[in-house]
C-alpha cells in the first residue's frame, strides 16, 4: 500500500499546531492592554507580554529525556494543560507583578515543551520516513500562520468583547487542540533510557548560523506586530504568507535555495525602509503583505536548510533549533519594542531594520565563506 503524507493523523497535528500557537499569539495584543488596566507601566507590560516566548527554550535540555522515556502524546497533553492553566490564572486571579512574571516563564517553558513534543516527536512518529522533511516543513508552516491568526483573534476580542473573553478564547483554542491530539492514532514505541540532560531533540550545533539568522528575522517581525496592532495589518499579513507559498512553488521552484531566503530578507528590509519614509497608515496593507511574504520565504527556506544539515537521527534537533529561534526572536522583538515604547516609532523601526540587516549580512558572509572553503 502506497504511503502518503496527508493522513488524518498528520492533518490533526497540523491543525493542533495552528490552534495551540494561535492560543499563545492571540495574547500578544491583549496582554499590554490588560497590563495597563491593572496599573502597570510599559516596561512591566514588556516583560509580561514577551516572557513566555523568550523562555521557550527552558526545558530544551530535558526534551529528549521526556520524549524518549514517556509517551510523547502524554508529555504534549500535560504541558499543554499547564500552558492553558497559566493563561487562566493570569486572566482570573489578581497577582503581584513578580508572580505573573514567574507564571509567564513557566508558561513559556511548558509551551516550548509542547511545540517540541509535537514537532520533534509526534510529527516524526506519524510521518512516513520518505516524507519527513516535507512533513516538518508543512507542519511548521501552520505554526507560522498563527503569527497572523492569533493576534487577529486577539484584536477582535479587544474591539468587540470584554477583555476577559480573550483569555477564555485562548483557553478554548488550546482545549480544541488537545482534543485533536487525543484523536491521534500513535504506533507503539518502546521506551528508551536516555540521559537526563542532552542536546538531542533540542540543539543542532551545525545550524548555529541559521539559528541566529532566524532570530534576526523574527525579531524584526516582533517589532512590526507591536507597532501595527490592527486587525487589518494582521489579516493582510496572512494574505502575504499565503502568497509566499505560491511564490515559493512558482518563482523559486528551480532557483538556488539561498535566493529564496535572501529575497525574503530583502523584502523585510524594504518594509522597514517604507515605514521610515511614509506614515504607516497610508501603506499599511502594502507593508503587511510584503512582511508576510518576506518572513515566510526566508524562515521556511532556512528551516529546510536546517533539516538538510541534520543527519537521520538529528531531524528532531534541527526542528527544535528552528522553533527556539523563531519563538525567542519573536519574543525579543516584542519585548524590545514595548520596552523602548511603541510611541517612539522611528527608534523601534531602526531596531527592526538593524536586526534584519544583521541577519542578511551574516547569511551572505556565511555562504560566501563556506563556498570559498
Amino acid at each position: 500500500m502506497q504511503q502518503k503524507l496527508w493522513s488524518k493523523n498528520f492533518s490533526y497535528l497540523c491543525v493542533a499546531n495552528l490552534l495551540l500557537t494561535s492560543s499563545i499569539y492571540m495574547l500578544i495584543p491583549v496582554l499590554p492592554v490588560w497590563c495597563v488596566q491593572n496599573g502597570m507601566n510599559v516596561q512591566e507590560a514588556a516583560w509580561i507580554t514577551a516572557l513566555s516566548l523568550i523562555s521557550f527554550f527552558g526545558l530544551g535540555p530535558i526534551c529528549s529525556y521526556l520524549l524518549d522515556t514517556y509517551k510523547r502524546r502524554d508529555v504534549c497533553l500535560i504541558f499543554t494543560l499547564i500552558t492553558l492553566l497559566v493563561t487562566g490564572v493570569i486572566g482570573w486571579v489578581a497577582l503581584p507583578f513578580i508572580a505573573i512574571v514567574g507564571l509567564r516563564i513557566l508558561q513559556g517553558m511548558a509551551y516550548g515543551m509542547v511545540k517540541m513534543s509535537l514537532g520533534s516527536g509526534l510529527v516524526i512518529d506519524l510521518t512516513p520516513s520518505e516524507f519527513r522533511t516535507v512533513g516538518n516543513y508543512s507542519f511548521n508552516s501552520f505554526g507560522r500562520m498563527a503569527i497572523s491568526v492569533g493576534p487577529c483573534l486577539g484584536m477582535f476580542f479587544l474591539m468587540h468583547l470584554p477583555l476577559q473573553y480573550a483569555f477564555y478564547a485562548s483557553i478554548a483554542l488550546g482545549l480544541i487542540a488537545m482534543f485533536l491530539i487525543l484523536m491521534l492514532q500513535i504506533p507503539f514505541r518502546a521506551p528508551l533510557e536516555p540521559a537526563m540532560f542532552s542536546t538531542d531533540r533540542f540543539w543542532l550545533k551545525k545550524g548555529s548560523l541559521h539559528f541566529f539568522v532566524v532570530i534576526c528575522c523574527t525579531l524584526a517581525m516582533g517589532v512590526l506586530l507591536v507597532l501595527h496592532c490592527t486587525i487589518q495589518f494582521y489579516a493582510m499579513l496572512m494574505v502575504g504568507m499565503l502568497c509566499s507559498t505560491i511564490i515559493s512553488k512558482v518563482v523559486f521552484k528551480e532557483a538556488d535555495p539561498r535566493a529564496e531566503a535572501v529575497t525574503g530578507m530583502i523584502l523585510l528590509v524594504a518594509v522597514f525602509i517604507l515605514l521610515l519614509i511614509d506614515p504607516w497608515e497610508e501603506i499599511e496593507r502594502i507593508v503587511a503583505v510584503l512582511a508576510g511574504i518576506g518572513i515566510n520565504l526566508c524562515t521556511s527556506r532556512i528551516l529546510l536548510c536546517l533539516l538538510r544539515k541534520a543527519e537521520h537521527c538529528e531531524r528532531g534537533s534541527a526542528n527544535s533549533t528552528y522553533l527556539v529561534a523563531w519563538e525567542v526572536g519573536l519574543g525579543l522583538g516584542i519585548f524590545l519594542t514595548l520596552f523602548v515604547n511603541p510611541e517612539h516609532i522611528s527608534t523601534c523601526l531602526f531596531l527592526g531594520l538593524g536586526a534584519i540587516c544583521t541577519g542578511i549580512i551574516s547569511y551572505l558572509v556565511y555562504h560566501k565563506t563556506h563556498e570559498a572553503l
